[in-house]
């Protein structure tokens, strides 16, 4: 039962764990690549490695990668490190997935 339920899982959706914000137009956002099951990301959080929050979105459309993060705070880009995250997805029928883990900035 937790193998299949790990397997829907992965089909619903994926969150990278590696990205590079630098405007060529391939990997410039950290957000989750979802399916049609999805219907909202209720909140997305980045915090640095002292735990501090420095990104947080909150009902966002599930395809338009561009309102994830974009590896800065404050308007200013941070350093490449690792930096952990928090997700919680609404699917169709109201039901919700949380999620976390770690990504890693590079530039």
């Amino acid at each position: 039962l937790i193998f299949h339920m790990l397997e829907l899982l992965l089909n619903i959706f994926f969150v990278p764990n590696i990205f590079s914000p630098n405007n060529d137009g391939i990997n410039d956002y950290f957000y989750p690549n979802v399916s049609k099951y999805i219907t909202k990301i209720n909140r997305l959080v980045v915090y640095n490695r002292w735990g501090s929050q420095v990104f947080e979105g909150r009902d966002l459309d599930p395809r338009v990668e561009a309102l994830g993060w974009d590896g800065r705070y404050k308007g200013k880009e941070l350093n490449p490190d690792v930096y952990t995250y928090y997700i919680e997805i609404g699917l169709n029928r109201g039901s919700r997935i949380f999620y976390k883990g770690s990504i890693t900035l590079i530039r």
